[in-house]
Formats: structure tokens, C-alpha cells, sequence
């Protein structure tokens, strides 16, 4: 059974997000191809430069998490931090703005997706393998979701994710995820640390948020008073 406490993403290590960008410039400059880029077939990378293309000119036209939707998979392994509470049935990650994913362990089938909405998180099945834990998600939501920063996902994702220990306060994580938009797998390693003086902090997106959706389909931040500010950011 998983131990409990507060766990973080090793960010030194990762880079920002999962494709491995380092600077603002490279990730604004579409041409640029990160360490790990996510394999996206012709016409969803044409979507995804555009939008990275904007970014550059100050401009946000797709951050579903900016407006309130919650991270979901994958992109909620590289932001935050969370909880975990672990029983023999099921293991939760409990989020600070109050969102959870729940993994179940108690050998129950993967839902018919005819029958099941998808949602943020998907339907989580895990089981041991000695002591390393093995997830299976299906069913994940693509409408207003993300693999990373302002990539679109599409509907039908699969994530596999190998939870292995390296230490008491070190978990190696491996995670291949398939997607229809993708040309082949995409596996990413990076480690979570266990911070043993961080508590969950309460941190609702709906206040005190400032992205506004504009009608011409641009995320603008405004300030405090309401006055869109010059530049937008995820």
C-alpha cells in the first residue's frame, strides 16, 4: 500500500512541462522541437504552432485551466502538488483546488465508454506489481482539456502509468499515453518528491480569476479593476 503524504514533481529535472522546454523563447517560438515533444499528427501540430505563434505576439487563444477547467491528464503530473490517501480498495490524489483523482484497486472491469461520459481524470485501474503500481485510465474528456500547456486533446486518450519507489521520499514515474491526434505513443520518466512540511493549501481557480474569454476566442487577464492587461499567460 502506497504511504501517504505531500507529494511535489521534480521540476529541476523536468524541465518546464513534459516535452522538456527550458526558456519562454523556446516554447513561444513554434519552429523550436523540445527533448521529448508530444507526436502530434500534421494537422493538430498545424493547431498547436498557431497557438504557440499567438503566445509569442502576447496573445492566448486556447488555456482551459486559465478559465477554471480543471488540469486533468496528463498535464496535471507537471503542475501542483497533492495528497495521497491509500487504502486496500483504492488510492486517492487529492488536489489543493479541491479536485481528486481516484484509483481503484479492487479489480473492478474498465466502464463501457458507450454507457459512461468521459471526464477530466478518466476511470483509473491500478494493481501491483510487486512493488511497483501500475495504472490504466480510459475514458478521459477531451473538450476543454490539455495534454500540455495549450496542446489540445483529443476524446479517446489512454494513459499507463508505473509508479515505482526509489526511496522513502522518492517515486519514479513512467507514463505512456496514446491519443487519436498522435502519430505513435508518448512516454515520458520523471520523479515526484515527498515533501514531508507541505500541507494542502485551499486555492480555488473561480476566485479572484481574471481571464476573461473574449468573443473573438482570445484569453485576455484583465487587473483588479478590469482593465485587460497587454499580455496573457497560462
Amino acid at each position: 500500500m502506497w504511504s501517504g503524504g505531500t507529494w511535489v514533481p521534480d521540476r529541476f529535472r523536468m524541465g518546464s512541462w513534459m516535452s522538456g522546454f527550458k526558456t519562454v523563447e523556446e516554447y513561444t517560438n513554434p519552429d523550436f522541437v523540445p527533448p521529448n515533444p508530444v507526436p502530434l499528427k500534421p494537422e493538430p501540430m498545424k493547431v498547436y504552432k498557431n497557438i504557440r505563434s499567438e503566445m509569442r505576439k502576447g496573445r492566448q487563444i486556447f488555456g482551459p485551466y486559465a478559465e477554471c477547467h480543471p488540469a486533468g491528464l496528463p498535464y496535471r503530473f507537471s503542475i501542483g502538488y497533492f495528497t495521497v490517501v491509500s487504502t486496500p480498495a483504492e488510492i486517492d490524489f487529492l488536489y489543493a483546488d479541491l479536485n481528486y483523482r481516484r484509483i481503484y484497486m479492487d479489480g473492478r472491469p474498465a466502464p463501457d465508454p458507450a454507457k459512461t461520459p468521459p471526464s477530466y481524470y478518466g476511470h483509473s485501474l491500478g494493481h501491483w506489481e510487486g512493488r511497483t503500481l501500475v495504472v490504466e485510465t480510459s475514458n478521459i474528456r477531451g473538450k476543454n482539456t490539455q495534454i500540455e500547456p495549450h496542446i489540445p486533446k483529443a476524446e479517446g486518450s489512454r494513459i499507463v502509468e508505473r509508479y515505482k519507489p526509489e526511496g522513502p521520499n522518492v517515486m519514479a514515474v513512467h507514463f505512456t499515453m496514446t491519443n487519436p491526434d498522435f502519430t505513435k505513443p508518448w512516454s515520458v520518466d520523471f520523479k515526484i518528491l515527498r515533501d514531508p512540511k507541505r500541507v494542502l493549501v485551499e486555492d480555488i481557480c473561480s476566485d479572484g480569476n481574471r481571464y476573461i474569454l473574449e468573443e473573438g476566442g482570445e484569453l485576455t487577464m484583465h487587473s483588479a479593476e478590469g482593465k485587460p492587461l497587454e499580455r496573457a499567460e497560462d
